[in-house]
Formats: C-alpha cells, sequence, structure tokens
C-alpha cells in the first residue's frame, strides 16, 4: 500500500473517482499537492541547487515514488528523468503534465492487466481536479514536516549523492 490508495486500485472506476472508487478523487488530489508540495520545498530551500525545471520535476516524483524505485523496484530512477524531461519539453503546464504522466506510471505499475489506454484516459480525464489541487496547495502552501524531512534527507543524505548526480543537483560543498 503506497500513499494509502495506489497499490489496492483495481478499475479505472476507483482511478476515474467514480463508482465504488468514489473516495478516491480525494487521494488524487492529495497526490497532485504532495508532488506540488515536494516540488515547491524543493524550490524554496534547495533552488540554487538545481539546474533547471526538468531535475525539480524528476527530484519531485523520485520523492513520491521512492517505494516503487528503492523497496519495490518497480520503476527505475531514468523513468521518473524521462517523465520530468518530457512533460518539460511539452512546454505548456509542465507540472500538470508530470503529474497525470507519473500517475500513469505508478497505476500501470499497480494494475498490470489492465489497459494502458484507460489508465491514460482516467487520469487525463482527472486534469481539472488536478490543476484545482495544485492552485491550492499554491494558495494555502504550508511545508509539511514529513515533507521537508523527506526533502532534506534526499538533498543532504551521502546515499543519495549518486541518484543527485544523475539529476544534475548541484553538491552541497564543491570540494566533495
Amino acid at each position: 500500500k503506497v500513499d494509502g490508495w495506489r497499490k489496492d486500485s483495481s478499475s479505472a472506476q476507483a482511478i476515474k473517482g467514480t463508482g465504488s472508487g468514489l473516495k478516491r478523487e480525494g487521494n488524487k488530489v492529495r497526490f497532485a499537492m504532495k508532488v506540488h508540495t515536494l516540488l515547491d520545498t524543493n524550490t524554496k530551500n534547495y533552488k540554487d541547487k538545481f539546474n533547471n525545471e526538468t531535475s525539480l520535476l524528476a527530484a519531485a516524483g523520485i520523492l513520491d515514488a521512492l517505494v516503487y524505485i528503492f523497496m519495490d523496484q518497480t520503476i527505475n530512477l531514468q523513468e521518473i528523468i524521462d517523465i520530468a524531461q518530457k512533460s518539460v519539453s511539452s512546454k505548456e503546464e509542465a507540472l500538470i503534465d508530470f503529474i497525470i504522466k507519473l500517475e500513469v506510471k505508478l497505476f500501470k505499475v499497480d494494475t498490470p492487466d489492465m489497459d494502458i489506454s484507460e489508465i491514460e484516459n482516467a487520469c487525463i480525464g482527472q486534469k481539472k481536479v488536478i490543476v484545482k489541487a495544485i492552485q491550492k496547495t499554491k494558495e494555502e502552501y504550508t511545508s509539511e514536516p514529513r515533507f521537508a524531512s523527506d526533502v532534506a534527507n534526499f538533498m543532504d543524505s551521502a546515499k543519495f549523492k549518486p541518484y543527485r548526480k544523475m539529476l544534475g543537483i548541484k553538491d552541497k560543498f564543491l570540494f566533495f
């Protein structure tokens, strides 16, 4: 169970937040808000360490998908970086595009038997909900201690140095 909901989703109805999965729309909002909050925390606390928007988005996605990358090993780091690069190159609403594509990727891992086009349509269909969630986060942003701690751990811990390097994130100390 990841973020309390993705791992137990079993139908497009649950992804769309309709039918028996009605309460899941609130979780979709939390997912978008979490990614945006992670992005905001990175931006506010470590902006000078990031070379570009791609590395910022990828870092937020990696922090959201830690379980998939490091524990389950069902997604590799490069996949998150590729999603970020494609989102930034779309030049329109990179954050929204990134959240939708990341959700599609995570749902595909969680529900491998579901047709990818159903997952994509369901996630794209939630674009308005995602936009509203991000707007709400922008208006009411407060860094949650858990997110701030996750970001600080990723940005400062020696064990994540190879991953930061892969993202092009500058080290805290130039002599290391």
